[in-house]
């Protein structure tokens, strides 16, 4: 979704100070009942859906720090893990209680950069140059810190394994030894996606050819999707991924609805049973004009100017999958 406004955080605290924040340049969204949290310029806000209200969150706010790095979201407890810059760890129960973990901040290791964040029912991987760091969101504390001997790029569990992607391939320790042993991490497979994604109880894996099945028995992938695809989101059911040329929403029985697309800057939208892309235009002081070039389903914008008021009411009907951020998105807040 699109928020008509520039977005300044103006959250009060100490009596008489503010804090303003800039949240122009939107990276990461997460749609969570009816509202969308989304990251822009390392700063979180949310925005209600079918609503102007849109609510920041700073260190004003009870954050513990600044510039957010990585976030994911934990549907079974409804909690957003909020990795900052400073490697200070916050989990943010949807609710508005806020629990922070700073002991990753403050321990021993030099090189604290954090390569991936993947999030699996009620666990956290964290993914780093020295391994694994593993936090249990139910007890918000740190379960495991794996110091694998390589790199992770990044890595995802299950009950029974954790599989980490190394510089060389798959790995995968199995819980049941003592995964602080770096014996205990078996290389299992050369095969290196970009990214292993969590979605409806299976792992899949993404490579730079499009998106694969990840047989976590035998290490082994097999194709699904091809494309070089950038972005992924998972919205209920559904898993979106997308890049320049195409938008694929894949449901629970692993079924594919694509849309063919021709722009460099884009988002999917759906009304709950149609799907529409839309190129978004420079936008003037007022209008915001949209141009239907693809559609996917029998219901669509129509191509005329929206004034911001008439705009609002579209976000009535749409729910927003995903973006693909440009230059052109400056003044707005995307979605």
């Amino acid at each position: 979704m699109f928020l008509i406004l520039t977005l300044v955080s103006t959250a009060t605290f100490a009596d008489d100070w503010k804090s303003y924040i800039s949240y122009h340049n939107v990276t990461q969204a997460l749609p969570i009942n009816g509202k969308v949290y989304a990251l822009g310029s390392g700063g979180l806000f949310n925005y209600v859906l079918g609503d102007k209200k849109v609510s920041t969150y700073s260190k004003a706010t009870g954050l513990s720090s600044c510039d957010i790095s990585h976030m994911a979201y934990c549907e079974d407890l409804q909690v957003i893990l909020l990795i900052y810059e400073d490697y200070n760890i916050d989990i943010l129960d949807i609710r508005d209680s806020i629990i922070n973990l700073p002991e990753y901040k403050n321990s021993a290791y030099s090189d604290k950069t954090i390569n991936d964040l993947t999030v699996k029912d009620e666990k956290a991987y964290l993914s780093t140059n020295f391994g694994i760091v593993e936090i249990n969101l139910k007890k918000a504390e740190f379960a495991n810190t794996y110091e694998t001997g390589f790199k992770v790029h990044g890595a995802v569990g299950d009950e029974d394994y954790i599989y980490a992607l190394g510089p060389d391939g798959i790995y995968v320790g199995e819980r049941n030894k003592n995964l602080l042993e770096r014996k205990n991490w078996v290389h299992k497979s050369s095969s290196y996606p970009q990214k292993l994604i969590p979605f409806n109880d299976k792992i899949y894996a993404l490579y730079a050819k499009g998106l694969y099945s990840f047989n976590t028995e035998n290490i082994t992938t097999q194709p699904m999707l091809q494309g070089s695809f950038k972005y992924y989101s998972s919205y209920g059911a559904d898993l979106v991924i997308g890049n320049d040329k195409q938008i694929a929403v894949m449901d629970s029985e692993e079924k594919f609805s694509t849309l063919d697309i021709d722009n460099d800057f884009c988002y999917l939208a759906s009304d709950g049973t149609n799907l529409g892309c839309k190129e978004y235009q420079r936008p003037s002081s007022v209008d915001f004009q949209h141009r239907q070039f693809g559609k996917y389903g029998a219901d669509s914008f129509d191509g005329r100017n929206y004034p911001q008021q008439s705009y609002t009411q579209l976000l009535q009907r749409y729910t927003f999958y995903s973006i693909q951020q440009t230059a052109y998105c400056r003044r707005c807040t995307c979605v």
